[in-house]
């Protein structure tokens, strides 16, 4: 993994840091544990500033379930996140809120249905900058482990419950241990697209989950193995 790549490697960082506990591991607490929080007064802050105080989306789109692992379109209209509140197909659920413009407050969260979701989990929605391709984490059957990477796409970007079936990424990024938390990243300067996530207890590993990245020269090819991003793991 060549150093020049770690800013793509730590913008994921936070991303992935929701799609990467266990299912065992107890849930947050607290009076914010499981909101989701949108960034206050964004544009007025300029480029490359402090960020400011977080501010609690509320009640219409909070829950007394777990709501986690927000991914906003590029125009601020649709949010995906995941819940386990009542209403889903399994344990853990993709969930979208909307808005007309984005000096609107969000709607009512509705469940993306079951195109996307399954009496499994599925978790960390990570939605594509052209609004086209939707990456998730899901231990549906069929895959290749426990916890295995997907991709849901779309012809009308603006159409949020018309994706297709997400399909597995297949068993050369996927393997026998869970990974999850998948974040992509497209270089347009060299064709390059990048799959950030993390996988747990692999043994070329250096901790109990580390991050990985594979890669691929463009939307019609296949992802390659992961490889671990060495330069931002430790023990």
């Amino acid at each position: 993994m060549n150093a020049a790549k770690l800013p793509a490697a730590v913008l994921a960082l936070g991303a992935l840091a929701l799609g990467c506990e266990p299912a065992d591991r107890p849930a947050p607490v607290g009076p914010t544990a499981g909101n989701l929080m949108a960034d206050a007064e964004v544009d007025d802050a300029p480029a490359w500033s402090a960020w400011s105080v977080p501010v609690n989306l509320g009640a219409v789109v909070n829950s007394a379930s777990n709501d986690q692992h927000p991914s906003i379109s590029k125009d601020g209209l649709s949010l995906y996140f995941v819940s386990n509140r009542p209403g889903g197909y399994g344990g853990n659920d993709i969930w979208i809120t909307q808005r007309t413009t984005v000096e609107d407050p969000w709607g009512p969260p509705q469940n993306l249905g079951s195109a996307i979701n399954t009496s499994s989990s599925d978790f960390a929605p990570d939605l594509t900058i052209d609004g086209h391709h939707l990456y998730l984490n899901s231990t549906r059957p069929g895959g290749c482990g426990g916890s295995d990477l997907y991709v849901a796409r779309r012809r009308d970007k603006g159409d949020d419950f018309g994706w297709s079936p997400p399909q597995n990424l297949g068993c050369s990024i996927s393997t026998i241990y869970d990974e999850s938390g998948p974040t992509f990243f497209d270089d347009e300067a060299t064709g390059t697209q990048f799959l950030y996530f993390t996988s747990f207890n692999r043994p070329d590993g250096l901790g109990d989950f580390d991050i990985y990245v594979s890669t691929r020269r463009g939307d019609e090819d296949a992802w390659g193995p992961g490889v671990d991003v060495v330069e931002v793991n430790g023990p």
